[in-house]
């Protein structure tokens, strides 16, 4: 099992400020979702799309596509114990899928293939409801939302195959106590989310999703932005909106790789119907992840993850490596005057930046997380190493971690919290711990 799976990302939320630009310019009301059943489209064979009396079969006129029991075993094990029955359906533009949601002790969201007649259950929402169901013009690819059991709205993605599509940002929001509300496809590639200042759905910032590049901005700054480009094209996934300043109203980032290969990133700020754009030129030396300079490293450059750590805004961005099998991942805060800064760790040798691990090489696997070991709200950085060492009957991990907490100078060391998070480590995987005599507390990473 990876170390990853016992970071649980925890942050605290903040809500919208009243009367921010972005409000006045992105607000949108929440419109009806309307009725998510479809009737078949004029000249399809074989009548419309419905469901049978007792919710088990689906049927295109008076023929069985499908029936509950057709559906793998895992997929009604998840929903719930039986009876569970379908709900909506709804056709791809093409006719060759069906999207359902499903009710029982869970409400679900699926898809059922016809060419190759098998089915595929993509979201669970235990304890909640499935509130929307749309495909996209093309029918490349599939959108949902629902309601958790304390009525959080989140929104998803899948294309026609089942893959989910996942942006850090809305998985934030999630933390946060924050709704995302699908509103409806803007075209083929690309939908708007409407994010709200709380759990419940009264309105919200309208945001755009682009599936195609996995963005997520802001609606508001999309025009402004492209006035204000960056001088090199940002990479896929590089473009996000979310307030890194503190004042509860969001700012866009666009990552790019300037001439030379360096990682930078232009910051866009609108306060008072104005906007200001700002670049950072490089976002860390190539120094401090192991490199004589940049062009060395891959390619890879985006957002690993939006924090709010004692309640302050943390970046961190996957940043260019040495290494093509480990993640180098870097803290950042945003300043006064808009330039991103790398985060700090306090050790005896001075301030250094925040440069983490995620991967393993070898034997030795390193895995970065956030989680709040104290239970005080605020998260802790956890990086865990883990060594592979023989054992009687199979070969085991024994681990070994360093916890890092935030202050408003930057990162500092918690030693006294490295028991709570090799004991998570413990329970989780069933592996060995060490003590964490043996990190390298003078970088912040073992």
């Amino acid at each position: 099992m990876s170390a990853r799976s016992f970071l649980l990302v925890l942050a605290v939320g903040a809500m919208f400020a009243a009367g921010c630009e972005e409000e006045r310019r992105a607000w949108v009301s929440i419109l009806p979702a309307g009725d998510d059943e479809e009737e078949a489209p004029e000249g399809r064979p074989g009548g419309p799309l419905g469901v049978s009396e007792d919710g088990r079969t689906v049927l295109l006129g008076e023929d069985t596509l499908f029936t509950a029991d057709r559906l793998p075993s895992r997929a009604r094990s998840v929903v719930g114990v039986e009876p569970f029955r379908f709900q909506h359906l709804v056709f791809s533009p093409d006719s060759s899928r069906i999207a359902f949601t499903i009710a029982g002790v869970h409400e679900a969201v699926g898809m059922w293939s016809r060419p190759g007649q098998t089915g595929l259950l993509l979201d669970v929402f235990r304890g909640g409801r499935v509130d929307s169901l749309a495909w996209a013009p093309e029918g490349r690819l599939l959108a949902w939302g629902g309601r958790s059991s304390e009525g959080i709205s989140r929104v998803s993605m899948a294309d026609p195959a089942g893959r989910r599509l996942r942006h850090p940002v809305l998985e934030m929001l999630a933390r946060d106590g924050r709704s995302a509300i699908l509103q409806g496809w803007i075209d083929p590639a690309r939908a708007r989310v409407l994010v709200t200042p709380g759990p419940h759905p009264s309105g919200g910032l309208a945001h755009v999703w682009d599936a195609r590049l996995n963005n997520f901005i802001l609606e508001s700054h999309i025009e402004p932005l492209v006035e204000r480009a960056p001088p090199q094209p940002p990479v896929t996934g590089g473009v996000f909106s979310v307030d890194l300043v503190g004042d509860e109203a969001p700012e866009t980032v666009a990552l790019y790789r300037s001439t030379g290969g360096a990682p930078a990133a232009l910051l866009l700020e609108s306060r008072a119907g104005e906007f200001r754009a700002r670049t950072t030129d490089p976002l860390l030396e190539p120094a401090d992840v192991g490199l004589e300079r940049w062009e060395e490293g891959t390619s890879a450059l985006g957002l690993y993850a939006p924090l709010r750590v004692d309640g302050l805004p943390l970046l961190l961005l996957e940043l260019p490596s040495s290494v093509p099998e480990v993640t180098t991942v870097a803290a950042y805060r945003v300043a006064g005057d808009g330039a991103i800064q790398p985060a700090l760790v306090a050790t005896p040798e001075g301030a250094v930046a925040a440069v983490f691990q995620d991967g393993q090489v070898g034997d030795e696997s390193r895995q970065l997380g956030v989680v709040d070991l104290d239970g005080d709200r605020s998260p802790e950085i956890v990086v865990a190493v883990g060594i592979g060492v023989e054992a009687v009957g199979a070969p085991s991990v024994r681990w070994r971690a360093t916890v890092l907490g935030w202050t408003r100078g930057g990162l500092v060391s918690r030693p006294e919290l490295e028991a709570l998070a090799l004991d998570r480590i413990a329970r989780v995987t069933g592996a060995a711990v060490d003590s964490p005599a043996g990190a390298d507390t003078a970088t912040g990473v073992p």
